[in-house]
């Protein structure tokens, strides 16, 4: 059984990414993608259910050199809840 994909992961991805930010962290630009069908089964007590993957660039510029720095994330959801981040879409969380 699968969950409903996530309506507000966009909103979600970037609190989680607020969260984490220090004042001098290089300004970032997020890439979001579309909720995929994932594999792995989501929550405490999954009972079965599989939830989503949403990937997402992170890009950052260094001030100095202006060098673009890309890292790829994939976010897990089950319903609206981020379950895990992976940098593998083939790793479970």
């Amino acid at each position: 059984m699968r969950t409903l994909p996530p309506n507000n992961h966009e909103s979600s991805i970037t609190n989680f990414f607020d969260a984490r930010a220090k004042a001098s962290d290089p300004p970032r630009e997020l890439v979001v993608g579309a909720p995929q069908r994932g594999t792995c089964p989501m929550g405490a007590n999954s009972g079965g259910y599989v939830g989503w993957v949403v990937p997402v660039e992170h890009k950052t510029r260094s001030k100095d050199s202006g060098v673009v720095t890309v890292t790829t994330y994939f976010f897990w959801f089950s319903d609206e809840i981020i379950r895990g981040v992976t940098r593998r879409m083939e790793l479970c969380p």
